[in-house]
């Protein structure tokens, strides 16, 4: 009985969970106007078994990352055309006109008919991490965006100043 009562309650959860995970058509369309055949990148299987638990997406995230109340998205795509395809990872600042873009990482997939393992994670604001070229802790204003490299190195995006600052938190 429990196990059926967790499987409907799964179910019923399946269809609000996609809904906001979805990136607002207005981020979609400015890529399809400005990235050359977009699309999320080929991301290894480990990386989405790892980033389940934690009940996030390895090509997107949201969250308030320059903390005026709105939600903000960092993307992570591959563009351009077949014989030249590059990846990036973007960030979208809501504005009262429209989007903010950022671009923070160039090229972090390699080879797209491989599964990459880069990914990204929301750093939650209020989180304690780690600054490595620094050398002492610190804990994140607002929310950031971190991009990793699976099993091998990460680095932090924290807006401040009207950028974002690269923060090496994991080698």
């Amino acid at each position: 009985m429990k196990t059926l009562i967790a499987i409907t309650l799964t179910l019923l959860l399946l269809p609000a969970t996609a809904q906001a995970t979805r990136l607002p058509k207005s981020i979609r369309q400015h890529l399809n106007r400005k990235y050359y055949a977009w699309k999320f990148p080929l991301i290894e299987q480990e990386i989405h078994q790892f980033l389940k638990q934690r009940r996030a997406h390895p090509e997107f995230i949201s969250g308030d990352f320059d903390g005026d109340g709105l939600t903000d998205y960092a993307v992570f795509i591959v563009y351009g055309k077949p014989d030249a395809r590059k990846t990036s990872v973007m960030a979208f600042l809501r504005r009262p006109t429209g989007w903010k873009t950022h671009r923070l990482e160039s090229n972090l997939a390699g080879d797209e008919s491989l599964p990459s393992d880069g990914y990204l994670v929301l750093a939650k604001k209020g989180t304690r991490d780690y600054d490595y070229q620094r050398d002492r802790k610190f804990t994140y204003r607002h929310d950031a965006i971190f991009v990793g490299i699976f099993g091998k190195a990460g680095v932090s995006y924290v807006y401040r100043k009207g950028r974002f600052w690269q923060i090496v938190t994991s080698d």
